[in-house]
């Protein structure tokens, strides 16, 4: 029972991650004041650390208060309020906290007037109330969204594209519902949903643009950055790769030359199932080189034994729970059934592993 626990809360984590990255935002991104983003992604970084949950509901507090006092429905921001307390209702989720979850999404469904974020704020809510084990409120969330889904197919006949996602979405979510009211819970993403999340592309920013330098008469000091260096494809010997974030909703990764980076090859299926976007066998990864994480973050981590016989290297999930850190696999791969190892917990760092570095985007390779 406590592992199929496990495993539904698994897979509602990774239904919140693919749809937050994936359905959100798929025709217009977000528009948010640049102080609400920062403050947002302050929220974000300090939910993944459970000493800093004070910290995070304080954060929450004034987000949620702010979005009171700037909603603007008519200008440049209409749909800041909405996203501002769905970003909300995703890390109360993720500290544990699903009935305020439950009253973020539930407020943010009322205030959209976007039919597509309405219905994709709907299947969040479904999966917070999948969490609590609440299977007729959950399936009734996911039964309206595949209606709206629907209802957007007909609104967008004469967009090709929208009409044929809409359409391709609706049949899939169908099963989808099916298959949840015949287990009781939330089955796995499909196959082919991650295999087409696996068609993104992203941009590597690295080094800076400083504008112009005489070659005569020497400057006395450097200019700040005008732009920097941005590619969409790198090669490694004689494969080209396309770059993929890790993080969800960002689609630059940022490479700042004042920190130490290095590339990994995967070797293995262990975290094939990884969101945003799967880590398969044959990929590298970027990794920025540190000591310490941060809950959720993918790591190479070194376990050490006492001989030193046994070390080894290994790419997973870091989280951790009740005191204790985990690496994690996020695998399809039967070797990997048990979500966590139970050899590969710890109490801190520098107890048997040690973090050599944090994935920040993985490159997968472009057909020849």
């Amino acid at each position: 029972m406590e592992k199929y626990m496990n495993q539904n809360r698994e897979n509602i984590d990774v239904w919140i991650q693919f749809v937050y990255s994936e359905w959100l935002n798929r025709w217009e991104p977000a528009s948010l004041r640049p102080s609400i983003n920062k403050l947002i992604d302050k929220m974000k970084n300090t939910v993944g650390n459970p000493r800093k949950f004070d910290d995070a509901w304080k954060l929450i507090e004034e987000i949620e208060k702010l979005q009171e006092l700037l909603r603007d429905e008519t200008r440049s921001y209409s749909k800041e309020s909405p996203q501002m307390l769905l970003e909300c209702g995703i890390a109360a989720h993720q500290m544990g906290n699903s009935r305020e979850a439950i009253r973020f999404l539930r407020g943010a469904i009322n205030i959209y007037t976007d039919a597509h974020e309405k219905a994709v704020a709907r299947w969040l809510l479904g999966c917070v109330y999948w969490h609590l084990n609440d299977e007729v409120n959950a399936l009734s969330c996911w039964e309206i969204s595949l209606n709206d889904f629907k209802e957007l197919e007909n609104r967008t006949s004469k967009n090709l594209e929208q009409a044929t996602w809409y359409r391709k979405q609706a049949k899939k979510l169908s099963e989808i519902i099916r298959q949840a009211a015949e287990i009781n819970g939330p089955p796995p993403i499909p196959l082919e949903s991650r295999a087409a999340q696996s068609k993104k592309m992203h941009l590597i920013r690295s080094l800076p643009v400083i504008g112009e330098i005489p070659a005569g008469t020497p400057l006395n000091v450097l200019p700040a950055p005008v732009d920097f260096m941005e590619t969409d494809q790198v090669l490694l010997g004689d494969k080209k790769f396309r770059i993929v974030s890790l993080f969800s909703g960002e689609k630059v990764v940022i490479l700042p030359v004042a920190q130490r980076f290095f590339i990994l090859r995967v070797n293995g299926t262990s975290m094939n199932r990884t969101t945003p976007e799967p880590i398969e066998d044959g990929d590298y990864v970027i990794m920025r080189e540190q000591r310490a994480a941060e809950h959720r973050d993918i790591v190479a981590a070194e376990i050490v034994s006492g001989g030193g016989k046994n070390d080894r290297a290994t790419l997973k999930r870091f989280m951790r729970q009740d005191g204790k850190i985990y690496l994690v696999p996020e695998s399809d791969d039967p070797r990997f059934s048990e979500r966590i190892d139970p050899l590969d917990y710890f109490t801190k760092f520098d107890e048997g592993f040690y973090i050599r570095g944090v994935a920040v985007a993985v490159l997968k390779p472009l057909p020849k």
